[in-house]
């Protein structure tokens, strides 16, 4: 090995020493090797191991033995169990060793370019994936409050009513509509209507359970929260405790400061015998929370 050594450097190829399998996984991976060299006879037989390990680490790399053996039943071990692929004798013939070198290096870029093309495509395919995500992600949310959109709402709703319903678990539903945001518009403006808004999206944000409630913008003014393994009693302490973050809340807009209040309706899924019944239930409540003279609660 030291005279393969001096024909590299001589040759200025560069050359890397390892002593034993377990160093191929200190290697620096950004770096590629295209051929593995090991000296082998009966008593250094260690070297089949190792190129074994190189095949196994990566099968495309040349495996190239050096020996000053005549033993065919050691040469049968390295192919059997190494698949060697080029031999080269001891003492090493300079131009044998290039020639072997050279067809090695050819044969390694030659198999490892389909691969390059697959690690390319499946990078581009990642990348697509990724941005695919990243649009619908975004289709299914609103853009002012960053909450979950109607559609999604839709999707969740229909997709929560299937798996729970069938396992006899419970969901509850919310209508969230803000008392006279009409009012807010045509005193303040349609831009502060949004900042308006853009702070109950926070708000039902930063209160959501993990694993428990998604929210949603419903449209407009309204909103809507999903709560899993929530019957409506506790769906009503947790709207409660809301409806009191947002009564304490003041939007600051320049000259003005608006307070606000929401009116709230609530449903549970073993009320419904229909994803559109169990709407129509949490709507009726809130119409029912507005009749009643909003900045309240009213179940179903």
């Amino acid at each position: 090995m030291d005279a393969f050594r001096d024909f590299c450097n001589k040759s200025k190829i560069p050359f890397i020493n390892l002593s034993n399998p377990v160093s191929l996984q200190q290697l620096d991976p950004d770096k590629e090797f295209s051929v593995a060299v090991a000296y082998i006879n009966r008593q250094n037989p260690d070297g089949v191991a190792f190129l074994r390990a190189v095949m196994h680490w990566q099968n495309v790399i040349q495996r190239v033995i050096i020996t000053d053996s005549v033993d065919l039943d050691l040469f049968r071990e390295a192919i059997n169990k190494a698949h060697v692929n080029y031999i080269l004798s001891y003492p090493l013939d300079s131009t044998q060793a290039k020639e072997v070198l050279i067809k090695a290096h050819r044969r390694f870029r030659t198999l490892s370019r389909p691969l390059r093309k697959l690690d390319k495509f499946a990078e581009i395919t990642q990348d697509l994936l990724i941005d695919n995500e990243r649009i619908r992600d975004a289709a299914r949310r609103d853009a002012l409050t960053g909450l979950l959109n109607r559609r999604a709402f839709d999707d969740y709703l229909t997709s929560l009513w299937l798996r729970l319903k069938k396992d006899s678990q419970t969901l509850s539903i919310a209508l969230i509509d803000l008392d006279h945001f009409k009012r807010v518009n045509d005193t303040y403006g349609h831009q502060v209507g949004d900042e308006v808004l853009k702070k109950v999206g926070r708000i039902l944000l930063e209160n959501q359970r993990i694993g428990i409630d998604n929210a949603f913008r419903y449209g407009g003014e309204e909103f809507a929260i999903l709560s899993i393994h929530t019957n409506k009693l506790n769906m009503q302490a947790y709207m409660q405790r809301l409806l009191e973050t947002v009564q304490n809340t003041v939007v600051e807009t320049g000259q003005y400061q608006i307070s606000f209040t929401f009116s709230s309706g609530i449903a549970e899924i073993q009320q419904a015998n229909s994803v559109q019944h169990l709407v129509q239930l949490v709507d009726r409540a809130l119409y029912q929370a507005k009749q009643n003279g909003r900045n309240q609660i009213c179940l179903a």
